[in-house]
């Protein structure tokens, strides 16, 4: 993790020649990453779940499709699949199918954003203002 830091200090600001060839999105969030891992401490991103992934099912009385006790597993989950893998993560539920993501090694997180938009629950990732679909997103 220490070496990926090293990298991104060593590398400097993005090469304006190579974002000019990027769609404009993935440049967006090349700019949004320099940025955020320049600062190097404590990110949080949101991940938006796909409502018809609760294990529950649908929660009429609140209108929502996650329970709190879905939410709490997949959060766990989550967390102990990171820790093992060696990243810093916490969740917190802040809405019905929204987890607010707070990482403490904010240059990591490029890996913990690619970590959930590979999750089938996963609908959207937010991270330093730019969205980003799970079904827009390719594993390389």
């Amino acid at each position: 993790m220490e070496r990926k830091k090293a990298e991104l200090e060593a590398a400097g600001p993005p090469d304006v020649r190579r974002l000019s060839r990027m769609d404009p999105h993935e440049a967006r969030q090349a700019v949004a990453n320099a940025q955020a891992s320049g600062q190097g401490g404590p990110t949080m991103m949101f991940v938006d779940l796909k409502p018809e992934a609760g294990q529950s099912g649908v929660n009429q009385e609140e209108g929502r499709t996650w329970f709190e006790d879905d939410l709490k597993w997949i959060s766990t989950q989550w967390m102990d699949l990171l820790k093992t893998a060696g990243f810093d993560v916490t969740l917190y539920n802040i809405e019905g199918d929204r987890l607010l993501a707070s990482i403490q090694k904010g240059w990591l997180g490029d890996d913990i954003r690619n970590f959930f938009l590979t999750r089938p629950e996963v609908s959207m990732v937010t991270w330093n203002g730019v969205e980003t679909n799970s079904l827009d997103y390719v594993e390389l």
